[in-house]
């Protein structure tokens, strides 16, 4: 049973009770040689959950990143409206991060532009790339930083559409490996399927943050895994992660925090 990851709301979360980052750094020392490469991976249902939940989403990102021990290279976050966005784009700032933003649907109202966000440490964005995907309801993109960090990398973010989850997943990996061979790819996202289901380019030529199938998704039961945080590679890569963090009282997602060993 799935009962470890429901925490208690935010007023005492910040206090001292959240979910401790920082410790997941602490349990497992890389090899001397290895680098920690942190994710973060979040949904945060932004404008669905916006008048369903007593708690922002962006509150927990930032108290998420700000905790963290080493940071994150990378957070990929999806659903993020127009205050949500700002909101973490002057937090994260402040804590040394770059930003890009994909806007897929431009709802109006208090939400206003809805899409995915990606914050990538220091200030080293050398191109941004933005790919649209298959037709679906909504114009879904894949969104990708290029980057000097630790060597040359390049970061992605995408949400697929449910009724094209497949399709998009495939076609997110062909975008990937045919415009950023001589880079490695680190890839976060809302893939809209379970592991099993994933095309099987995303393990024969990735490595998965949490390969223990842990549970992201909290809307439909039973719960189901769908966000992913994921490292194109040659050899197989060492990884670490802790539970996903787990509130309905922020988004119907769980909060994935994990990292690569490099």
């Amino acid at each position: 049973m799935y009962t470890r990851a429901y925490r208690i709301p935010v007023v005492i979360l910040l206090v001292g009770s959240l979910f401790a980052v920082g410790d997941l750094f602490s349990v497992s020392s890389p090899a001397a040689a290895s680098t920690p490469a942190p994710v973060h991976q979040y949904n945060l249902c932004s404008n669905t959950c916006r008048s369903q939940t007593p708690n922002d989403p962006a509150d927990l990102v930032i108290y998420q990143v700000g905790t963290s021990n080493p940071r994150p290279w990378s957070v990929t976050l999806n659903e993020v409206c127009s205050p949500e966005y700002l909101k973490l784009l002057n937090a994260l700032d402040s804590y040394g991060y770059s930003p890009v933003r994909t806007v897929t649907v431009s709802v109006g109202g208090t939400c206003n532009q809805y899409g995915n966000a990606m914050f990538v440490l220091g200030n080293p964005i050398l191109t941004k790339d933005e790919f649209p995907l298959s037709s679906s309801t909504e114009l879904r993109k894949l969104t990708c930083q290029r980057v000097e960090l630790f060597g040359a990398y390049v970061f992605c973010v995408s949400h697929t559409a449910p009724d094209q989850a497949s399709a998009h997943s495939a076609q997110i990996l062909y975008i990937m490996n045919g415009n950023y061979g001589a880079r490695r790819r680190m890839f976060g996202g809302d893939l809209n399927l379970v592991p099993g289901d994933l095309p099987a380019g995303w393990y024969n030529g990735y490595s998965e943050v949490d390969p223990a199938s842990r549970r992201t998704y909290t809307a439909i039961s039973p719960l189901v895994k769908i966000d992913y945080a994921f490292l194109q590679r040659t050899a197989p890569a060492s990884h670490y992660t802790g539970p996903p963090y787990c509130d309905p009282s922020f988004s119907d997602h769980c909060y994935l925090v994990g990292a690569f060993l490099i």
